[in-house]
């Protein structure tokens, strides 16, 4: 009884309510035929509901209108006369055989209805196994060019279920049209398999994406074309997944090829000014700015190893805070005295503008001048010499909004989403070598986040300037402490038995006065300039017998630079090194390429210099 009672009440009760009315109107027909038909098939008429119960709901529905339709047929059911089937000589007979026919009728209804219920169910998983595995089958007639695809092509992919093979590749990438095709006719009668992979266009949503397709032709006795079935997958996911894992390899590779030149470029004056330090015959002048040297350049390397480990430990959630209570100000002065080398070295005019009254923060004061510093640097870095940087600070509510706004290369849209991203960097050439890691600006929001705040970059487009606008709730702060390291020393250099006139051209302006002060200090005529342009114009006027260049520099990178002394009738004889902190065989490739007749790589040995030096021309 329960089983009926859910059957009824459940999702089959629909179909019982089916058999009920075929059923009744069954019964109403024959009343009203009654008339005409008289004592004449009494219940042949009780067949049909059912068979239309049996065909809609199975076994049960079927059996149901069979029992309603006897039960009619003796109490309900009357011709003039009295009931049919009792009185009747067959009355039993009939009932008897109706019952019959119905069971039979229930049970064959109930089979075939199990079989479509199986049917409808396979396809259902079907449809969800298409749908899930981002897949479509299709049979094409190669003849006419008709193909009819499963149902979800629409849907997921934007095909007409029944299209034409025009209509497909039109959606097709063009560069790939023409690969798809030979494929196709690539197939043989002995060979008749085939794989393409392809791009194509989303109809409703212009969306491209990538396709694999796989296939059998079949032919006719002449080895004609005919048919062609196979199922197309979305790999698009698949695709999308690859090529992000070759960008983070791609931006591994030139984050280690820029860990390593940026690693170079202070370990370049740091050598030099130790072996400066070696000379004691000297003036004490030249030691005390080569110990200058020494510091400012340790203190670079800390900053870069800090980093490195900074991230290290966020990305591994080891970072803590140590909060405390502290003035934003003072956090700000913090930072601004740290990086205000940095913004002198390069021209810039910062101006600093704080609210008057204290704002009170409750954070890692290390930190939160961290984060700062980084983005004063990054100003400093990426705006051209004389630009303007601005930092001002004002209360919004519960938050304190910081902004760092520069007038420097600023930011391609397309890098906006990702400026960001661990490793990544904006102009990154040898034009514009601003130094870093790409890992500033990943530190500063982890920073920002464990703080409790958020982010974010703006700026109108390449060459408009950037703006970086940090928030972070009001009782969180952070401070920042300068570090610093000693050097040891290096060999010391002998004297040269030939005079040079050498000219120094690195952007790095330290790396070359302290080149130059050693190469003096080994007896040899020594210019400088700081890019190259102003190398080549010194170098035309001068005419040095050596230049010793820096790849990476603003203006104009040491290869057109080199190319352009070598174009000159008095730059044919002199001797050109590369000396630089981009070291990779491509880098030695290219400045060979570049008429370059060596390259060196930061920090370089005196000795191997002197060889150079002193070798004939």
């Amino acid at each position: 009884m329960s089983r009926i009672r859910d059957e009824l009440l459940g999702a089959r009760g629909f179909a019982y309510l089916f058999a009920i009315a075929v059923t009744v109107a069954a019964l109403i027909a024959r009343t009203l035929l009654s008339p005409w038909l008289g004592e004449r098939a009494p219940i042949i008429l009780l067949v049909g509901p059912v068979m239309a119960a049996g065909w809609y709901g199975g076994f049960g529905p079927g059996m149901f209108a069979t029992a309603i339709g006897a039960v009619a047929a003796v109490f309900l059911f009357r011709v003039p006369g009295g009931p049919i089937l009792i009185d009747q000589p067959h009355g039993w007979a009939r009932l008897l055989s109706f019952v019959g026919v119905g069971l039979l009728t229930s049970l064959m209804c109930g089979s075939l209805h199990r079989s479509r219920q199986r049917m409808r169910d396979s396809e259902e998983r079907l449809r969800f196994a298409l749908a899930a595995a981002r897949l479509y089958a299709f049979d094409w007639d190669y003849r006419t060019g008709h193909v009819r695809r499963t149902e979800n092509a629409d849907a997921l992919f934007g095909l007409n279920v029944h299209g034409t093979s025009d209509e497909f590749l039109d959606a097709m990438d063009p560069d790939d049209r023409i690969a798809f095709t030979r494929a196709i006719e690539a197939a043989t009668p002995r060979d008749p398999y085939y794989q393409a992979d392809y791009r194509i266009t989303h109809r409703p949503s212009g969306e491209r994406l990538f396709m694999s397709e796989r296939g059998k032709v079949e032919f006719d006795p002449e080895g004609r074309p005919l048919r062609i079935v196979g199922v197309v997958t979305d790999v698009t996911d698949l695709k999308r997944a690859e090529e992000a894992l070759l960008d983070a390899d791609r931006r591994k590779d030139e984050f280690i090829a820029m860990l390593a030149h940026e690693l170079r470029n202070p370990l370049a004056p740091i050598t030099n000014a130790v072996q400066i330090l070696r000379q004691p015959e000297h003036a004490a002048g030249a030691h005390v700015r080569a110990r200058e040297i020494i510091e400012r350049q340790v203190r670079h390397l800390t900053r870069l190893l800090d980093d490195l480990l900074d991230v290290s430990r966020i990305t591994r959630g080891k970072l803590m805070l140590k909060k405390t209570r502290v003035e934003l100000q003072s956090v700000v002065a913090t930072a601004v005295e740290s990086s205000r080398p940095l913004v002198d070295e390069h021209g810039h005019e910062l101006v600093v503008r704080l609210p008057e009254q204290p704002v009170i923060l409750d954070a890692d004061p290390t930190r939160l001048a961290q984060i700062f510093l980084n983005l004063l640097n990054n100003a400093a870095r990426y705006t051209d010499r004389g630009g303007k940087i601005t930092l001002e600070a004002e209360c919004e509510g519960e938050e304190v909004v910081v902004r760092v706004k520069d007038t420097g290369v600023g930011i391609p849209p397309e890098m906006l989403p990702r400026i960001f991203d661990m490793f990544t960097q904006v102009g990154r050439s040898l034009e514009r070598a601003h130094g870093g890691l790409g890992i500033g600006l990943t530190l500063v929001r982890r920073l920002v986040d464990l703080h409790g705040g958020r982010i974010e970059a703006r700026s109108e487009g390449a060459g408009k300037g950037s703006e970086f606008i940090t928030r972070l709730p009001l009782a969180i702060g952070a401070a920042a402490e300068p570090s610093g390291t000693s050097a040891e020393t290096a060999p010391r250099p002998q004297q040269t038995r030939t005079r040079r006139r050498v000219l120094v051209v690195d952007d790095n302006r330290e790396s070359a006065e302290s080149l130059a002060m050693l190469l003096q200090m080994g007896g040899h005529d020594v210019r400088t300039a700081y890019d190259g342009i102003q190398g080549i114009e010194l170098a035309s006027a001068w005419w040095p017998d050596v230049i010793l260049m820096d790849i990476g520099m603003p203006r104009m990178n040491g290869y057109e630079a080199a190319q352009r002394i070598r174009a000159e009738p008095w730059g044919r004889k002199v001797r050109l090194i590369a000396l630089t902190g981009w070291g990779q065989a491509e880098d030695r490739r290219r400045s060979a390429a570049a008429g370059f007749d060596a390259h060196l790589t930061k920090p370089i040995e005196y000795e191997s210099l002197r060889t150079w030096l002193e070798r004939p021309a």
